[in-house]
């Protein structure tokens, strides 16, 4: 063990866990003579061969001579063998187990075999002579992490699973796919001739919270190009997936959303900026990213809401941003979480808020807890027939023209919900989709009509807008204490003047 490191303990469904301060431990047969002496019942490593039998049972045939590397003290073999597969040799470093296990199926599983075996150089084992090699954790286990020793114990591995397999055999590794364990396992892999697919398993233990996964990797003929499919869900497809690096990529998009389920389900859904979750189809193509608001909301009118966002404005600061989203569900949607959901390659003119809510129902109830779906309202901003949930018409265009440097543009304007104020937003006709520069106008209840525009100051859309006006302010108080009046006066005028000439040209044109 490392000097000066400590072990870790963690509960895993079977127990508690120990787990050495240094990876090199997972490879001390005393290790896990240790662990298995400790314990009289099986350790299951996520789940039982029945929670996982409709994959496995795809690629393991009762003709297979089969090796499960790392076999512990689990029960999945002997599960196995009662379903008629029953040329399987199990092997494990540690001593202790092996003789137990022996002793334990020597009756009811007389032609299973039980051998210590180091599965990073299997010495005992002839080249070529599995037709499939099952892991169930064992590279989790082995490669705890992305250190150098590691990476050394993952090639090794790999090395010795392709040795023993014959052409056409298959590694099934069951793995929680931690990143580490992507990059060592399934990259290296793939550089070895081997075709990849991908699973995910249903576990049914409640300690556990990650997604579990079920790669098959089968052993293809020298020279053949590099086959990546998966199945992430048990009503999609299997799906081929043009490289590698998009087949990991579409892996860690996955557990993403199922990390983000289970943290609502749980009742935590607080999120950081930027933070949201891929939707994809059933030919993985993607279909909705989905942005999450929380808010304390002293009466909810709702338990949640599905705020679509209409195509064309994903990039505008109140949908494209963090806080513009906080701010439009602050002042408009009484619930305590509300999904942004941005709908991804969708025409203007193709937009239907009626098809769009029924495909966004089963995948809101499938991430949101019951108590947050009971009274969930599906809302847009009103600038589509299919629904009035604002009550407003959209942006009206108050003024139109054209610039030598920009183009074309437009200032547009359109009132807040419940409220005297209006925002106004400059845009680029080559660039609808970004707000240039945005204000907040609000009446003058002290004229005589109450119909003067006011411009409020000290409105900022973003928080880049406010750090900017902040560093302009932290170097004007610097440059007063040794610069001439006049300078301060520039910086005066810069605090205000773009905004502020914005409001004159386009107040004038309304009044």
């Amino acid at each position: 063990m490392a000097p000066g490191k400590q072990d870790r303990q963690v509960n895993l469904s079977g127990g508690k866990f120990i787990i050495p301060s240094d990876p090199k431990g997972f490879q001390d047969p005393k290790y896990w003579d240790t662990f298995f002496a400790s314990r009289s019942t099986a350790f299951e490593w996520y789940g039982n061969f029945l929670g996982s039998a409709d994959i496995l049972c795809k690629y393991i045939k009762p003709k297979d001579d089969i090796m499960v590397i790392g076999c512990g003290n689990s029960e999945m073999s002997a599960e196995m063998y009662y379903t008629g597969l029953r040329k399987i040799t199990n092997i494990d470093i540690s001593q202790v187990v092996v003789d137990r296990m022996a002793k334990k199926y020597k009756d009811d599983c007389p032609d299973m075999k039980f051998v210590k075996e180091d599965v990073m150089n299997m010495s005992t084992i002839a080249s070529e002579s599995f037709s499939v090699v099952l892991d169930k954790a064992t590279f989790d286990a082995l490669v705890a992490d992305g250190s150098a020793t590691s990476t050394e114990i993952a090639g090794k591995i790999c090395c010795e699973v392709d040795r023993v397999l014959k052409l056409g055999g298959r590694y099934i590794c069951i793995t929680l796919g931690q990143r580490h364990v992507l990059n060592q396992l399934v990259i290296t892999m793939a550089n070895r001739n081997f075709a990849v697919r991908a699973h995910v398993l249903t576990v049914e233990a409640s300690e556990q919270q990650e997604v579990v996964f079920c790669f098959v990797f089968t052993k293809m003929k020298p020279g053949l190009p590099l086959l990546c499919d998966m199945q992430l869900r048990s009503d999609e497809k299997i799906t081929r997936v043009e490289d590698i690096s998009l087949f990991l990529r579409r892996i860690h998009d996955h557990q993403t959303m199922e990390a983000f389920s289970r943290s609502l389900r749980r009742g935590n859904y607080d999120v950081a900026e930027g933070e949201h979750v891929k939707i994809f189809n059933r030919e993985r193509k993607l279909k909705f990213c989905m942005y999450p608001v929380k808010q304390n909301v002293k009466k909810p009118q709702f338990t949640s809401a599905c705020f679509i966002i209409p195509p064309g404005r994903s990039k505008s600061y109140l949908y494209g941003t963090h806080e513009g989203r906080q701010e439009v569900a602050q002042r408009n949607i009484a619930a305590p979480l509300v999904m942004f959901a941005e709908v991804v390659e969708v025409p203007v003119e193709g937009f239907n808020f009626e098809s769009v809510k029924q495909e966004l129902t089963p995948i809101m109830r499938n991430l949101c807890p019951p108590n947050l779906f009971q009274s969930m309202v599906f809302i847009t901003d009103g600038a589509f027939p299919e629904t009035d949930a604002f009550h407003d018409s959209g942006d009206q265009v108050i003024f139109e023209g054209t610039s030598q440097t920009t183009g074309d543009y437009r200032i547009l304007e359109r009132p807040l919900l419940g409220r005297l104020e209006w925002e106004r937003r400059l845009v680029f006709s080559d660039t609808p989709q970004v707000s240039q520069t945005e204000i907040r106008l609000t009446r003058d209840a002290g004229s005589g009509d109450g119909l003067t525009p006011i411009f409020d100051r000290m409105f900022l859309p973003s928080d880049y807008q406010k750090c900017i006006i902040a560093a302009l302010l932290n170097h004007k108080k610097l440059a007063c204490e040794s610069m001439p009046s006049e300078s301060v006066t520039f910086f005066q005028f810069v605090r205000c003047h773009h905004n502020t000439a914005f409001f004159r040209v386009s107040a004038a044109r309304t009044r």
